[in-house]
């Protein structure tokens, strides 16, 4: 036995879980129904209704100009399987591109979206989505704050162009500026030269998003002089000549480009004095620059420099003698004359006093004289040297003149003699040098005639020296004296009877003239 077919009801049409469903006209059915009776033919039961899937279509996207997102603009779109009559319809539709980045026919994927109306309730969107394509083009910025870097010539018309700014580019994105080859107008040096650039490209991960509008190349800069220098100078060093000229050879340019007509001019040079020294400053003169290139460089003169010495200049020494002397017990001589060969016109150098010196201090003549000092004076003096000496110096030492005072000769009566006695004890010797061995030797004196008189000529002879040292000195002055003979009283007769009175030998002394007085004759006479 079963119940036969029966029929229900929600108790409406909208979709839910566990909805009451109103049963009726139940009936029993099979062989034994009859013997059956239902205690209600209604009944109720419960069931679910499941919202009825919607799907979706005709959708239209629209192209964008990249701005960072993902998200596409959709319009249109309708729904297929809504039942008829049905209040339902499709909102909050969204649609996003497969990635963020500029391109061409790029799919976009349109998901999510809400159904309203009065029966939206009672239906469900497809979970498949829909597809769509649409462009995302680059989005255009602008560069500007280019500034092209200044450059010292280099023979070449490169240009380095920095900064860029970007301007239009979505915040965060990672975009820059990269410039290609730019050039001055030419390779020459100046100021605010117009440089032509090229090449200016986006960079940076997200550059292929953007598209250049516009860019800023209006850029000048400028090209400064190379600066160069001199080397390979070489300056000669030289002997004495009185100037500054300095001789000057080789020079090359260093730093130029390879390849630039550029030289440099003749170059002189000069001392910064006349004076002999060693590794002399030279200050160089014609430093310019010549050829085509020339004014594309700059050469600081402070910046070359040189050296080289001045030797002294050799003279020589002629005509030097020495002087004859008087003995002085020493054996320094002096030198005369002496003529300079070899300096400079109008040098203030001459030759300094000179010392020479015997080989002894002793008396003799045409004595060899050796000569020691010899140096120049005067404001020059320091930039000549003595080559060669022409000196032959010989000279005489001439005794020294003593003068010998104090001898003093004795009166005596008239003797006929000429003899005269003197007295030594107070004789005194001048001009001897101190250290001198000296001494007088014995003397003889003579009255100048026997006769008897006052203040009579005494003549003092046999006058020497003796000593270690006499044969340096000689005699000077008086070796005279005087002193009186007076008149005998008396002469006596020694002679015999018949003696000649004129007979020297018969007299004690012989009585001539006025010298004697009387004479005596003995008683026996």
């Amino acid at each position: 036995m079963s119940l036969g077919a029966v029929s229900g009801n929600f108790i409406d049409k909208n979709a839910g879980t566990g909805k009451t469903v109103n049963i009726a006209g139940l009936t029993l059915s099979g062989a034994d129904a009859r013997n059956y009776a239902l205690s209600s033919t209604t009944a109720t039961a419960s069931a679910n209704i499941a919202p009825k899937v919607l799907t979706t279509g005709g959708y239209q996207v629209t192209s964008k100009v990249y701005d960072g997102n993902r998200s596409a603009a959709v319009t249109g779109g309708v729904l297929s399987g809504a039942l008829a009559g049905d209040s339902v319809s499709l909102t909050s539709v969204v649609a996003s591109f497969s990635d963020k980045n500029a391109g061409l026919a790029k799919p976009v994927t349109i998901a999510g979206g809400l159904l309203s109306g009065a029966d939206a309730g009672n239906y469900s969107l497809s979970s498949s989505g829909s597809t769509a394509t649409a462009d995302i083009v680059p989005r255009p910025v602008t560069v500007g704050g280019l500034s092209a870097n200044n450059k010292v010539y280099d023979g070449t018309t490169l240009a380095v162009v920095s900064g860029g700014v970007v301007t239009g580019a979505v915040a965060g994105d990672t975009v820059s500026v990269n410039v290609g080859a730019s050039a001055f107008a030419d390779k020459n040096v100046g100021t605010g030269k117009l440089i032509s650039v090229s090449g200016v490209a986006l960079a940076g991960a997200d550059a292929l998003n953007y598209s250049l509008a516009s860019t800023s190349t209006s850029l000048t800069a400028n090209i400064a002089a190379r600066p160069v220098t001199v080397g390979s100078i070489s300056v000669s060093g030289k002997t004495y000549d009185g100037t500054t000229a300095a001789q000057v050879s080789g020079g090359s340019l260093l730093g130029a480009v390879s390849g630039d007509a550029g030289s440099i001019g003749a170059l002189s040079g000069s001392f910064l004095d006349k004076n002999v020294g060693t590794n002399k400053p030279v200050v160089l003169s014609g430093l310019v620059l010549n050829g085509g290139d020339a004014s594309n460089y700059s050469l600081n003169p402070g910046s070359v420099s040189a050296v080289a010495s001045i030797a002294p200049r050799v003279v020589s020494v002629s005509a030097l003698t020495a002087g004859d002397k008087v003995y002085d017990g020493t054996t320094s001589a002096t030198l005369l004359g002496g003529v300079l060969s070899g300096a400079v016109a109008g040098d203030n150098v001459a030759l300094a006093p000179v010392s020479g010196n015997f080989l002894d201090k002793n008396v003799g003549a045409a004595k060899p004289v050796a000569v020691s000092g010899l140096s120049l004076t005067g404001g020059d003096a320091g930039n000549y040297t003595l080559g060669l000496v022409g000196v032959n110096a010989s000279a005489s030492i001439t005794p020294k003149p003593l003068v010998v005072s104090g001898i003093t000769a004795l009166n005596k009566p008239y003797d006929g003699k000429t003899d005269a006695t003197i007295d030594t004890s107070k004789a005194v010797l001048s001009g001897l040098v101190a250290g001198d061995l000296v001494t007088t030797t014995e003397m003889k004196a003579a009255f100048a005639d026997k006769n008897a008189g006052t203040a009579k000529k005494v003549l003092l002879t046999g006058l020497g020296l003796t000593g270690a040292d006499a044969r340096n000195y000689t005699f000077s002055g008086d070796s005279v004296t005087t002193a009186d003979i007076t008149v005998r009283e008396s002469s006596n007769w020694l002679g015999a009877a018949g003696d000649l009175w004129s007979d020297p030998k018969n007299w004690d002394v012989v009585p001539e003239g006025a010298n004697v007085r009387s004479v005596v004759f003995p008683a026996n006479t």
